[in-house]
Formats: structure tokens, sequence, C-alpha cells
């Protein structure tokens, strides 16, 4: 199994909300993805952009 890897740019909101839709993408990912059911979330990447947060979430083949 190869490494996954998920981009996208959310809007600045409060470290809180942020990290709900982070959250929010992990669970829509696996929901629309059952090969992630194997996979485990081994890293997340924040870049302040002007007015978004580009997210990079890092999926790994689970080791169980």
């Amino acid at each position: 199994m190869q490494a996954y890897v998920y981009q996208a740019s959310l809007e600045y909101q409060s470290s809180v909300e942020m990290l709900e839709s982070i959250r929010e993408t992990v669970q829509r990912l696996r929901a629309e993805n059952p090969e992630l059911r194997r996979y485990e979330l081994a890293d997340v990447g924040l870049k302040r952009a002007k007015d978004v947060v580009n997210v990079t979430l890092f999926f790994r083949p689970s080791v169980s």
C-alpha cells in the first residue's frame, strides 16, 4: 500500500473551528474512500495564506 495525501484550503477561522473542520474532512474522506479504513492519519500540515489556511493530510497504511 502507498501513502495517501489530501490537500484543501479552509477559510481562516478560529483554531477550534479549524480543528473541527479538519476532523470533519477526515471523517468525510473515510466515508467516501473505504480503502482509507486501512490507513491512519500520520501527519497534518498547515500553512497560513492571506485569507485561508492550506491543510495537507497525510495518511499511511495502518501497522495493526
